[in-house]
């Protein structure tokens, strides 16, 4: 260990504090340049290991609960160091970084007796480790720094799973994604989003009940852009928070519009992310909003996904009472895209379920057969129906006989910019 380094931990912590005994970022860069050099001929990876939403820990558990979290994973970091003699450290923040050997056994070993580290730490929400691998014979002539530097990147991939390793194609997506990120930022700051709107019709009178606010993204040399290409970013990126709240409000101020025409108001549902709920005070927002435009709470509704609620269940309940509590009604997204659909009915008081576009998308017989009870036990537990994705008068006048009270897709309108739906709005018919 460098005097630096000695000095630091003599002035900033107690000798035995794993955090200041794990080498920092230089030391440990040298360390691995000796170690690879003294090891050639050896299959080996440079790992970065990352808790994902590290800064929502601390803000949920305060900075005490997250430097211990850290002090934990350092721990368990420099006993592994110690049975094997690979090289561990630490760059800052939540960034930990291992060499270990390129066997895919190994890693997942490694990553799993660091999330049973961490357990005890988690509180009541999951939080979990994401390690990115380098194959460092894989990278020839690449520096200590560009190996831990492309571990990185391979751990902030768009892939599922906890365990990634790094392909030479990630840099291109990478820049890709820097360049996306930089355009939409700037279209949050110009307003370069809005919303269209999709109706939700009676089943049997087909008269409109209701309708969903979609987010689009006028981009000024693509057009009209659909939210499956920017999405997902926005939400790892947590700028769908920004987005959320932009589009929350522009719904509220044409509602007001509405109702100072003397139109027809229905209900308008919006969407409501988990990074929505992490991060804000959603019950307050939407109180808030409706105060400020002079509008009815039943006039909006949050929309929260089944996958929502199974991956972050105490924080997203906690939102749903507070929104309950505040007169907003509450719909479930996506009802059947889970596993725990029956779990969610009875641990949650939804004012609607929206049974999942897949099942028209394959609509068989075996649908069918799923559909039909998903109705009649909505139905017994005074929760309305809806379902999304309707295309055809087959499927409509299947959900008609099995007794769905609301209808939507195609088959009645597609969504639509508003000033088009202001025409379907005087009518009040699909």
């Amino acid at each position: 260990m460098s005097e630096e380094r000695k000095t630091k931990t003599d002035a900033a912590a107690p000798a035995s504090a794993a955090l200041e005994r794990i080498d920092r970022k230089d030391a440990f860069l040298q360390a691995l340049h000796t170690f690879l050099t003294a090891h050639q001929g050896t299959e080996w990876a440079v790992a970065a290991v990352d808790i994902q939403h590290f800064k929502l820990y601390n803000e949920l558990y305060g900075t005490e609960k997250g430097d211990a979290l850290l002090e934990t994973v350092a721990n368990c970091l420099l006993g592994y160091s110690r049975q094997t003699g690979y090289p561990v450290g630490y760059f800052g923040n939540d960034d930990f970084f291992l060499c270990l050997p390129d066997e895919k056994a190994e890693q997942t070993a490694v990553l799993a007796t660091l999330q049973a580290c961490m357990a005890a730490g988690r509180q009541d929400v999951t939080f979990f480790m994401v390690m990115g691998v380098c194959p460092v014979q894989a990278n020839p002539g690449a520096d200590a720094a560009t190996l831990c530097n492309y571990a990185q990147i391979a751990g902030v991939t768009t892939d599922s799973g906890y365990l990634h390793r790094f392909e030479p194609t990630m840099l291109n997506e990478l820049k890709e994604q820097q360049q996306l990120l930089g355009e939409l930022e700037h279209a949050l700051d110009n307003h370069e989003f809005c919303f269209f709107l999709q109706p939700k019709c009676n089943s049997i009178t087909r008269a409109i009940v209701g309708m969903e606010a979609l987010v689009r993204w006028n981009h000024p040399t693509r057009g009209c852009v659909p939210p499956a290409e920017f999405m997902p970013l926005l939400e790892r990126t947590g700028l769908v928070t920004r987005l959320d709240q932009y589009i929350w409000e522009s719904v509220c101020q044409t509602l007001q519009k509405w109702q100072e025409s003397g139109s027809n108001l229905v209900p308008v549902s919006v969407n409501v992310s988990v990074q929505d709920i992490l991060n804000l005070d959603v019950p307050q927002i939407f109180a808030d909003l409706v105060e400020k435009y002079k509008l009815e709470p039943k006039l909006l509704l949050a929309e929260i996904t089944e996958t929502m609620v199974a991956e972050d269940t105490q924080m997203v309940e906690n939102a749903i009472q507070g929104l309950h509590r505040k007169g907003f009604a509450v719909m479930m997204d996506d009802f059947g895209s889970a596993y725990s659909s029956l779990a969610t009915l009875r641990d949650f008081d939804f004012y609607e379920i929206k049974i999942d576009m897949g099942f028209m998308r394959n609509f068989s017989d075996k649908s069918k057969k799923i559909i039909r009870p998903m109705i009649m036990l909505a139905q017994s537990l005074d929760v309305h129906t809806l379902t999304e994705g309707v295309e055809t008068a087959e499927q409509l006048s299947f959900l008609q006989q099995a007794g769905c009270e609301r209808i939507q897709g195609y088959y009645f309108s597609k969504p639509i910019p508003y000033s088009e739906f202001v025409q379907k709005l005087k009518t009040m018919d699909c």
